[in-house]
């Protein structure tokens, strides 16, 4: 006699999204695949109830959501890791929301996901996977925060629209990190970067502002990825007292200008002279550089702008406490 059984990929599903149990013992488990593609908005949440048990969400298992025409992601406080090609070729993904205990991202992860606009990176995040981001066109600025100190290599390759880029002030090797990133206009690089691997810089031909923070000059281990055009037009800033080692570090030492400045923090030189008001049914950013985004308390996105130094004005629906988020700042602000 011929018994037919049904195998699953996944151990429950709840509320829409289906789970692996990772132990029994701690009562965690992951968000996985399941028998359909996952479709629209998407919250994960802290913790799931099935069969009597409450477990807690701590991750985002490889290839959950790949393909899947998913448009925006929450991602609950108690989820750490995202596992490889998570969201991969997720082509309507628009936002995503971090969780603020996320500490891993792993290689591949959002790859490829051409309408992804903005996102902000959590304090709690100490790694970022290979090609995590390479191919994420509709990213226009991208802040990797002082808590990172693990980085592959090409994770913002190919993101065409970026104009600025902030690396942290714990990375101390880029890798092919904004390769081929031909619109990128202004970065800033912490302080701990002490060498460059080749194409790291590659085809960024539109280079126009670079903060050096750390004043021994970084190592660059391919100084042809940087072109003439970038010594003409880019201004090279670095930190006071280090202006006469990058003038004899080659490759800085091609550039045609080189600044001093004082300050030698990241978030010092990305929330300098940043302005939040409000007036009447509106949110007033001054001095901001690149994206510029407004949230309700409960992390929904009201609107979004991308700034080039000037005065941004998003209008939000009504009366009550936002969140702004630019130059590497949160900033709370009442109407």
């Amino acid at each position: 006699m011929l018994v037919s059984v049904q195998v699953s990929a996944y151990d429950f599903r709840v509320g829409g999204l289906c789970y692996d149990i990772l132990s029994q013992d701690d009562l965690t488990c992951a968000v996985v695949a399941g028998d359909e593609p996952y479709s629209g908005n998407i919250i994960i949440p802290e913790r799931v109830t099935y069969g009597g048990q409450t477990m807690t969400v701590v991750a985002i298992g490889a290839r959950a959501f790949y393909e899947d025409p998913v448009t925006s992601v929450v991602i609950g406080n108690s989820v750490t890791d995202i596992g490889y090609y998570a969201f991969r070729l997720c082509s309507s993904l628009e936002h995503v929301t971090f969780g603020n205990s996320v500490a891993s991202i792993g290689y591949n992860a959002f790859e490829d996901c051409p309408n992804l606009t903005d996102f902000v990176f959590p304090s709690t995040l100490r790694s970022i996977g290979r090609l995590a981001f390479t191919g994420c066109t509709g990213l226009t600025k991208v802040t990797i925060p002082d808590s990172v100190t693990e980085m592959g290599s090409a994770e913002f390759h190919f993101c065409l629209n970026l104009k600025e880029a902030v690396v942290g002030n714990s990375v101390e090797t880029m890798d092919e990190t904004f390769g081929s990133c031909d619109n990128l206009e202004r970065v800033v690089i912490g302080r701990s970067v002490n060498k460059i691997m080749p194409a790291t810089f590659r085809y960024c031909e539109s280079l126009r502002t670079i903060y050096l923070l750390n004043p021994v000059p970084p190592t660059v281990l391919e100084p042809s990825q940087f072109t003439q055009q970038n010594y003409a037009n880019a201004t090279l800033y670095v930190p006071e007292g280090s202006l006469s080692a990058y003038q004899a570090a080659d490759p800085w030492m091609n550039f045609y200008s080189i600044k001093e400045f004082e300050t030698t923090d990241v978030s010092d030189v990305e929330a300098a002279g940043l302005s939040v008001s409000a007036d009447g049914g509106n949110i007033i950013v001054e001095n901001a550089h690149g994206r510029v985004s407004v949230y309700t308390v409960s992390g929904a996105l009201v609107g979004s702008a991308d700034a080039d130094g000037g005065r941004v004005t998003i209008a939000v629906p009504g009366r009550g406490v936002y969140v702004v988020k630019a130059g590497g700042k949160a900033v709370k602000v009442s109407l």
